[in-house]
């Protein structure tokens, strides 16, 4: 199966937009193994999976399609249930007719479809014995197949029969571009419906990741993409997939917006509208339905005479211990919710900071060839030697993108011991990381202008950045396999 052969299927373009960016991998450590493969090969890694299937139950090819179908092409599911029962398996998955759905065996002179006598004209049938003239069965398999990807588990076409139409059926009815659309359609199941692949999810590319072991995984796409095999997002390594999407739907939430009117304003005692204190008088005046009251002790103004201590003086607080309690229990609320929103605010302050200087990096990538040029043209300094600029903005982007995650790994966190460790390690990947970023973004014509005549200066610049860089990576090494080894267990 060609390219081409897959343009009109959802995500699979002919001429993909590859992203050329090669982002840094995360440590080798940490690393489970995957394959990228690409759409021409799928058919290919789909045919390898069902002849394994065919030579190990000794079954036909069309067999053996129909039960990974059925399975969602879990080998290792249908293995153990199939040695387990095979008889089940088989009329579970429509390929033995079962006794107990009552569906007979049907005319065998007439046609069940058009009604029109099958003397002396072609026909097919399944293993049901449904006998259906072949005008039937070309019609119902075109059909099938414009109707979409359900064509893949197309049954009889008598009503309520649960046999599967084998693949042969298709192949043998179909005209040649409706046979290549259904082979798409087939190939899509095996790519969607199998957990152990999912598409790289960057706009245009068409390549593939296996990863036969599930368990969560950043996956490096051949486009340059970093993405999580699990939940196929951004890469948000520390967190786990739960972690990053409890975040998500917080920072985009209204969440923030209720603890802030939590913290700062009162609720109306007539109408429970929210209000907040602008000026400095307690006395307070309902916007909504102009109710007059004291912002001290929440109760109606005109009770604020001459035995209160005047207009402008509240001492109820004391005096009404209902009151009192009340308040007390109001003002508890106020704090706690002041608390979580400077929490919050605190991680994401932080956490959007590196958001922004990973997006500058990646700007700053696409700048670095252009650097490396000017330099190569007026200091004749070899391409080879200038490389190191192009290494360090490529890591500096992967340091930012851990930067970032590790802010909302910190907001869940609750073990104050590992959280510690965790802050130090954080803050002296952060340090390096930030003097690693100072120095990819000095002005490199200082270093290029022809009246230098001493190369010193630059080379002196080439040796800080490229120890910050080796000392980063080290940093980085150290933070990811130190979350990975223990800061993440049982503690979020």
């Amino acid at each position: 199966m060609h390219d081409q052969e897959l343009e009109d299927i959802d995500g699979w373009e002919e001429e993909p937009e590859i992203i050329t960016n090669n982002y840094m991998k995360i440590p080798q450590s940490l690393m489970i193994p995957y394959t990228i493969i690409e759409i021409n090969e799928i058919e290919k890694s789909m045919y390898t999976c069902v002849k394994n299937v065919k030579e190990l139950f000794a079954i036909s090819e069309d067999n053996a399609i129909t039960l990974l179908k059925m399975y969602k092409w879990n080998e290792d599911k249908l293995q153990q249930d199939y040695f387990a029962n095979d008889k089940t398996v088989l009329q579970g998955c429509g390929l033995v007719p079962d006794p107990s759905t009552g569906i007979k065996e049907g005319s065998k002179t007439d046609c069940l479809i058009c009604l029109s006598s099958l003397q002396d004209r072609p026909v097919d049938k399944l293993i049901c014995n449904h006998v259906f003239c072949s005008d039937c069965w070309a019609m119902y398999v075109i059909v099938s197949v414009k109707s979409g990807k359900d064509c893949v588990l197309t049954r009889c076409p008598l009503v309520d029969c649960p046999i599967i139409v084998p693949k042969t059926i298709f192949d043998k009815y179909l005209s040649e571009d409706l046979r290549n659309d259904y082979i798409k359609h087939v190939c899509k199941s095996y790519t969607d419906e199998n957990k152990a692949m999912r598409w790289c999810p960057a706009p245009g590319c068409t390549f593939l990741a296996v990863n036969e072991s599930l368990v969560q995984v950043d996956v490096t796409c051949k486009c340059g993409y970093i993405f999580c095999f699990s939940c196929g997002g951004e890469s948000h390594l520390p967190c786990t997939c739960d972690i990053n999407k409890k975040w998500t739907i917080k920072s985009s939430s209204e969440s923030e917006n209720i603890l802030w009117i939590m913290a700062n304003t009162k609720s109306c005692p007539k109408c429970s509208k929210p209000i907040e204190k602008n000026q400095g008088c307690n006395h307070m005046t309902c916007s909504q339905c102009r109710h007059e009251f004291c912002w001290i002790c929440m109760a109606d103004w005109k009770t604020h005479g001459t035995t209160t201590g005047g207009h402008y003086k509240c001492n109820r607080y004391e005096e009404d211990s209902k009151l009192s309690k009340q308040l007390k229990e109001m003002e508890k609320k106020k704090e706690e919710a002041k608390t979580e929103l400077a929490k919050y605010t605190f991680y994401f302050e932080r956490y959007n900071n590196h958001d922004k200087a990973m997006k500058i990096a990646i700007k700053q990538l696409g700048e670095v060839d252009a650097k490396m040029a000017l330099l190569n043209k007026a200091r004749n300094i070899p391409l080879m030697e200038l490389q190191f600029l192009k290494e360090a903005a490529i890591a500096l982007i992967s340091v930012r993108r851990v930067l970032k995650n590790s802010y909302a790994y910190g907001y869940y966190a609750t073990n104050p011991n590992e959280k510690v460790i965790f802050e130090d390690l954080q803050g002296s990947l952060e340090n390096n990381c930030d003097q690693l970023h100072r120095l990819l973004e000095r002005d490199i014509n200082i270093y290029a202008k022809e009246s230098i005549v001493d190369d010193s200066p630059f080379f002196n610049y080439k040796s800080e950045l490229v120890n910050y860089f080796e000392i980063t990576k080290n940093f980085f090494k150290n933070f990811c396999e130190g979350v990975k080894s223990g800061l993440a267990e049982g503690n979020i």
